[in-house]
Protein backbone atom coordinates (compact mmCIF):
# COMPACT_ATOMS: atom_id res chain seq x y z
CA UNK A 1 0.00 0.00 0.00
CA UNK A 2 1.20 3.51 -0.81
CA UNK A 3 -0.11 7.22 -0.24
CA UNK A 4 -2.54 7.64 2.86
CA UNK A 5 -1.52 5.10 5.02
CA UNK A 6 -1.23 6.28 8.84
CA UNK A 7 -1.30 4.60 12.60
CA UNK A 8 -4.93 5.37 12.30
CA UNK A 9 -5.82 2.70 8.91
CA UNK A 10 -2.77 0.56 9.23
CA UNK A 11 -4.34 -2.06 10.91
CA UNK A 12 -7.18 -2.49 8.00
CA UNK A 13 -4.28 -1.81 5.30
CA UNK A 14 -1.95 -4.49 6.65
CA UNK A 15 -5.26 -6.80 6.27
CA UNK A 16 -4.62 -6.42 3.04
CA UNK A 17 -1.45 -6.02 1.69
CA UNK A 18 2.24 -7.39 2.11
CA UNK A 19 3.66 -3.89 3.57
CA UNK A 20 3.53 0.06 2.99
CA UNK A 21 5.68 2.87 1.24
CA UNK A 22 5.10 5.55 4.22
CA UNK A 23 7.14 8.80 4.52
CA UNK A 24 4.26 11.96 5.44
CA UNK A 25 3.01 10.30 7.92
CA UNK A 26 5.81 10.11 10.24
CA UNK A 27 6.49 13.81 9.98
CA UNK A 28 5.48 16.40 12.43
CA UNK A 29 1.59 17.39 11.66
CA UNK A 30 1.92 15.43 8.40
CA UNK A 31 3.31 18.32 7.05
CA UNK A 32 5.53 16.64 4.34
CA UNK A 33 8.47 19.40 5.03
CA UNK A 34 8.33 18.94 8.84
CA UNK A 35 11.09 17.28 10.60
CA UNK A 36 10.37 13.56 11.40
CA UNK A 37 8.26 13.06 14.89
CA UNK A 38 9.72 10.03 17.03
CA UNK A 39 6.34 9.33 18.63
CA UNK A 40 4.34 9.18 15.08
CA UNK A 41 7.23 6.15 13.88
CA UNK A 42 7.37 4.28 17.44
CA UNK A 43 2.82 4.62 17.24
CA UNK A 44 2.99 3.37 13.79
CA UNK A 45 5.86 0.79 14.26
CA UNK A 46 3.87 -0.73 17.36
CA UNK A 47 0.59 -1.02 15.64
CA UNK A 48 2.31 -2.69 13.02
CA UNK A 49 4.47 -4.83 15.41
CA UNK A 50 0.81 -5.58 16.68
CA UNK A 51 -0.46 -6.51 13.34
CA UNK A 52 2.30 -8.89 12.45
CA UNK A 53 2.42 -10.72 15.88
CA UNK A 54 5.78 -9.38 16.91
Amino acid sequence: ANTGVNAGNLSDTLAIADGTVTGTAFKRAGYIWNEVDIERVRDFMRIAKSVRGD
